[in-house]
C-alpha cells in the first residue's frame, strides 16, 4: 500500500509569448514565480548564501548527504528545510550522475527513504544519465530504469516526484510520456549538448562535447515541450549559468538549475552582470573576450558585496574572498532569472536575449 500523499502540488502558466512563459508553481503551500533557477547548494563549510542574496529555491543532493553519514543524521533531525534554515521550494536530486559516476551501489528503495526522512518539497526520481555516443538500446534501458523506479518510489514516498527524461529522440521521449503521468518532468543528459568541441572548464579541465550538439539541444527542448503540451511544468538540469538560462528560458523551459555561481567562485571567477566569468585570481588560466574584461572605474553591480565596498578594494576582497565571490556570483543569477521574467511579462524577451547573445557562441 503506498503512502498518503501529503504534498499538493499545482502548476499554471499565467502569460505566454513566442518567446518564453510566466508560471506559477504551488508546492507544500509555497508559490514560486516561473521561469525560475534552483541553486544547487553544495553543503560546504555551511554557510547559508540566501540569507545574503533573496532566493526562493534550492537544489540540494540526496547522494551526497548519503556518503555523509554524519551529516545526513544532522540533517534528519530535524529535516532539510529546518537544517537548511530554508523557506522556498527545496528540490532533491537523487544524484544518478554521481551513482553512475563513482559506482556507488544505491537503489531507489534508498533514495525514497532518504526522502522520506529529510521532506524536500520535490524529489528527483532515480535516473540513469546517458550521452549522446550511446546507442539506441542502452539509451532505452536508461529510460526503463527511470520509469520502474518512478513507480517503486511513487508508493513508497509522500514527496512530489520528478520523473527525468534522458534521450534526444521523439520515440524515447514519447516512451517517457506514454509511460509516466506526470504534468511535471525534469530534462537530463543535455550538458555535453553545451559544450563545444574541446570546452575548457574551472580547475584546468578539458571535457569534449558534441558536434553540432547545441542544434541538437535546442531540437531537443523544442520537441519534448510541443510532446509535454503547454500545461506541463519542465525543468532543465545542468544547464543554467548566468547566460545559458536565457536560452533555456526562451525554448519554453519552466526552471533550471545551477552549481556555476558556487564553482566559478570556487576557481576564482567573479560573473559580470549581463557578460561572463572573469577569472580574478590565477586557479584558472584561460583566454577571455574584449566583453570579459574589468573596467573598475565604470564598473556598476548591487550585490552585497560591491554596493558596501569601496571600489579601490572590490578587487582585493574578490581575491581574497570565496565566499565574496559566491555571493556576488548568485546575485548577478538571481537577478538574470528577475530581468528574464521582468522581459517576458513586456513581450520582450527575444530582443534581450539576442543582445545578452551578441558575441557569444550563442548568437
Amino acid at each position: 500500500m503506498g503512502i498518503d500523499k501529503q504534498v499538493v502540488t499545482s502548476f499554471k502558466v499565467v502569460h505566454s509569448s513566442d518567446a518564453g512563459r510566466i508560471g506559477i508553481l504551488r508546492v507544500n503551500n509555497k508559490e514560486i514565480e516561473t521561469p525560475a533557477m534552483f541553486f544547487q547548494y553544495p553543503f560546504r563549510d555551511y554557510i547559508f548564501f540566501w540569507n545574503y542574496v533573496p532566493i526562493n529555491a534550492l537544489l540540494v543532493n540526496a547522494h551526497f548527504l548519503m556518503r555523509k553519514r554524519a551529516l545526513l543524521e544532522r540533517v534528519q533531525r530535524t529535516g532539510i528545510k529546518n537544517f537548511l534554515k530554508f523557506d522556498g521550494v527545496v528540490m532533491m536530486d537523487s544524484g544518478g550522475h554521481q551513482i553512475q559516476k563513482y559506482g556507488y551501489a544505491i537503489n531507489a528503495c534508498q533514495i525514497s527513504k532518504v526522502y522520506n526522512a529529510l521532506n524536500p518539497d520535490i524529489g528527483v526520481v532515480l535516473d540513469r544519465p546517458v550521452h549522446p555516443g550511446l546507442s539506441q538500446i542502452s539509451i532505452h534501458n536508461a529510460v526503463d530504469y527511470m520509469i520502474q523506479n518512478y513507480y517503486m518510489m511513487k508508493s513508497s514516498t509522500k514527496v512530489t516526484l520528478l520523473p527525468v527524461i534522458h534521450g534526444y529522440s521523439k520515440k524515447v521521449i514519447e516512451k517517457c510520456v506514454e509511460k509516466v503521468p506526470s504534468l511535471f518532468w525534469g530534462v537530463g543528459s543535455l550538458v555535453p549538448l553545451i559544450l563545444g568541441k574541446s570546452s575548457n572548464v574551472v580547475g584546468g579541465h578539458t571535457v569534449v562535447g558534441v558536434k553540432g550538439g547545441k542544434k541538437i539541444l535546442v531540437e531537443t527542448i523544442c520537441l519534448i515541450r510541443r510532446i509535454l503540451g503547454e500545461e506541463a511544468f519542465l525543468h532543465v538540469f545542468g544547464i543554467g549559468s548566468a547566460l545559458t538560462m536565457h536560452l533555456m528560458f526562451y525554448l519554453g523551459v519552466d526552471s533550471v538549475d545551477s552549481a556555476s555561481y558556487e564553482w566559478f567562485a570556487r576557481y576564482g571567477h567573479i560573473q559580470l552582470p549581463g557578460k561572463g566569468r572573469v577569472n580574478i585570481t590565477g586557479l584558472a588560466h584561460e583566454k577571455c573576450s574584449g566583453n570579459r574584461t574589468i573596467n573598475w572605474e565604470d564598473y556598476e553591480c548591487d550585490c552585497p558585496i560591491c554596493s558596501s565596498t569601496p571600489k579601490c578594494e572590490l578587487l582585493n576582497i574578490f581575491r581574497k574572498s570565496k565566499d565574496a565571490r559566491t555571493i556576488h556570483n548568485l546575485h548577478v543569477h538571481a537577478k538574470e532569472v528577475e530581468l528574464a521574467r521582468e522581459q517576458i511579462k513586456e513581450n520582450n524577451y527575444e530582443f534581450f536575449v539576442e543582445k545578452r547573445f551578441e558575441g557569444t557562441q550563442f548568437y
